[in-house]
């Protein structure tokens, strides 16, 4: 049954969570505003992160675990950042801790293979073939991917250059 094949994911520790949260001292939050780059902003997009995580760390262990699926592959939000669109760019290559970014870029945290920032709406799809259909947002990232960074020395640099202006 489905439910045999599931294993949730296991909570964040109580230090994991202190880490994430501690920043903001007591009596904060209560004298901040809904700003960018204030406490208050930053410990939502925290606590955000935070509540994700479980259903993106059982997904991704649920596409691992099975041995039809061929992998998984990054579904952004409306707006993706350039790191998060150049990630969803790839398709169906994550399966394991390789492919999917263990090494991302240091802003990027998670113990999983599913790397993700505070404020990111990417979730994980299962894809059962390798020629699955990806979301337009996806095919767009991939195509300025093509054009504009694909070869060159910085790719991220170029992307994020490409990304922005296509954003404009």
């Amino acid at each position: 049954t489905p439910a045999d094949f599931v294993k949730l994911a296991d909570p964040p520790s109580g230090e994991w969570m202190a880490r994430a949260l501690g920043y903001a001292g007591p009596g904060m939050l209560e004298k901040d505003t809904a700003r960018p780059n204030t406490a208050l902003t930053t410990t939502l997009g925290t606590s955000s992160r935070i509540a994700l995580e479980g259903g993106r760390g059982t997904l991704v262990q649920a596409v691992h675990d099975d041995p039809v699926a061929v992998g998984w592959y990054r579904i952004t939000d409306g707006d993706p950042c350039a790191f998060c669109a150049l990630l969803a760019s790839r398709g169906v290559v994550y399966k394991n801790q390789y492919t999917a970014g263990r090494r991302a870029n240091e802003r990027f945290t998670g113990e999983g293979e599913f790397k993700f920032h505070n404020d990111c709406g990417c979730s994980a799809a299962p894809a059962f073939t390798r020629d699955q259909k990806l979301p337009p947002i996806s095919e767009t990232a991939a195509r300025i991917y093509d054009q504009h960074a694909a070869g060159k020395r910085n790719q991220l640099a170029a992307f994020r250059k490409a990304w922005a202006e296509h954003h404009k």
